[in-house]
């Protein structure tokens, strides 16, 4: 099935390329083929440059160009939200070319825990016999077939074309890393995230950001897609207001599920017991206590154990059945990962930031 670009979005004057059909859209001028939207996003390292990359792309075939700001080159279309837009457009491209039912995504933000909650989520599901992908700094890909990624979220079109891949692949869910930058930059846009969980803030990326307020700010972000169903919040965390600020004005009015192991929650942690194989402790909800047996090492890990588990279960899967597969786990590589060798025992772990350390 063909489709236009006036399919997916009409402006004040409708040119003659909108009526055509097109081949996609691409962010990399040599990687533009005959039929392809170019999309000349403001390069912040040389914005001088952008209308000459447009400008090769148009040479090598490119339908149009899409820029945020007016460009000499033509056909030229500037929108000025464009990065906001794009994931939408080529969601919707992917769909009218090759229709699938798409994944259902869970998503988690957080400075420390996020690439393992993501990771958990993703085992759980898969031991519940459903193929879950797993996008985030670790790799991408279905369980257990993962690829290194060279960021922890992906641009928006790269996003949108490994979901509908793992969807036409078979997978029926998909557990990604939403970090700050993706989610400020808009390259999670389009994607109909059911289940948000945030685990914690700490000093990072303030380089980009500025202040923790705007860092608090931009993850927050995750807490407002109008898809939204569930949000899961750790409310030990003392930057989890924002977070669930965000959630109670999100006009979809989700769910919202905290969990702590300090104080009363929806998910509370009780009688924690450390030991070298793990760490056991009991989960009390408003309806049940259930005891559990974590080959994870670290009080973060149960915070991000408890989380994944949350999170599992707001899609479907029996809260029972999910802690009965905890022993199987194995968690993200590199992250507080355990080798043992008979009676001795070797843990590789990556920290980037103080608070993991």
């Amino acid at each position: 099935m063909s489709i236009t670009f006036q399919d997916l979005y009409t402006p004040h004057d409708v040119a003659d390329w909108m009526k055509q059909s097109f081949q996609g859209f691409e962010l990399d001028s040599r990687k533009v083929k005959p039929g392809q939207i170019f999309i000349a996003l403001t390069s912040l390292s040389q914005p001088e440059k952008t209308a000459q990359f447009a400008q090769k792309a148009l040479e090598q075939g490119a339908l149009a160009v899409i820029s945020e700001t007016e460009l000499d080159v033509s056909p030229n279309l500037m929108v000025a939200d464009v990065r906001h837009l794009m994931g939408q457009w080529q969601k919707q491209y992917l769909q009218a070319i090759q229709p699938v039912a798409a994944a259902r995504i869970l998503a988690v933000t957080g400075t420390n825990g996020k690439t393992t909650i993501s990771r958990l989520v993703a085992e759980f599901i898969m031991l519940q016999g459903k193929a879950c992908a797993v996008m985030g700094t670790t790799g991408n890909g279905i369980l257990p077939n993962l690829e290194a990624s060279s960021h922890t979220t992906l641009d928006a079109l790269q996003l949108q074309n490994a979901l509908h891949g793992y969807a036409q692949a078979g997978a029926e869910f998909a557990s990604i890393e939403a970090s700050s930058h993706g989610l400020e930059q808009g390259r999670l846009n389009g994607c109909n995230i059911e289940i948000a969980g945030y685990s914690n803030l700490s000093r990072d990326h303030l380089d980009y950001h500025g202040t923790l307020q705007a860092y608090a700010e931009a993850k927050s972000g995750l807490f407002r897609f109008e898809s939204l169903k569930v949000a899961v919040i750790n409310i030990d965390d003392e930057h989890a207001q924002i977070m669930l600020d965000a959630a109670e004005n999100n006009p979809a009015q989700p769910k919202i599920l905290t969990y702590s192991t300090k104080q009363k929650a929806d998910y509370q942690v009780q009688d924690i017991q450390y030991s070298i194989l793990g760490a056991t402790f009991k989960l009390k909800t408003a309806s049940a206590e259930y005891m559990v047996n974590s080959p994870l090492l670290g009080h973060f890990n149960i915070e991000n154990l408890v989380a994944s588990l949350i999170m599992a279960e707001q899609v479907g899967f029996d809260l029972n059945s999910l802690i009965a597969t905890v022993s199987q786990l194995k968690g993200a590589p590199g992250r507080m990962q355990v080798l043992r060798d008979g009676e001795r025992l070797f843990v590789v772990d990556y920290a980037h930031t103080p608070d993991a350390l």
